[in-house]
């Protein structure tokens, strides 16, 4: 990730001891985002997300094909 937030590493870090997985022979990845692209709106969904309002979010499929990333 190009501006990795120290704390998304630790998030990370903390879950994988979570399920007993070594944090330097793990084989499992993660992805990491952020909601829109200034402090306001990004807080405010935020906020929706913490409330449970809102439970989940996309991008579109172009995204997924220019960089090259795994569809479910």
């Amino acid at each position: 990730m190009e501006q990795e937030h120290q704390s998304v590493r630790k998030m990370w870090e903390d879950y994988l001891i979570s399920i007993g997985e070594s944090i330097a022979m793990t084989d499992k990845t993660y992805n990491s985002g952020y909601f829109c692209d200034n402090e306001k709106d990004a807080d405010e969904l935020a906020e929706l997300a913490k409330e449970g309002v809102k439970r989940g979010t996309t991008s579109l499929y172009y995204w997924y094909e220019v960089e090259n990333e795994e569809r479910w």
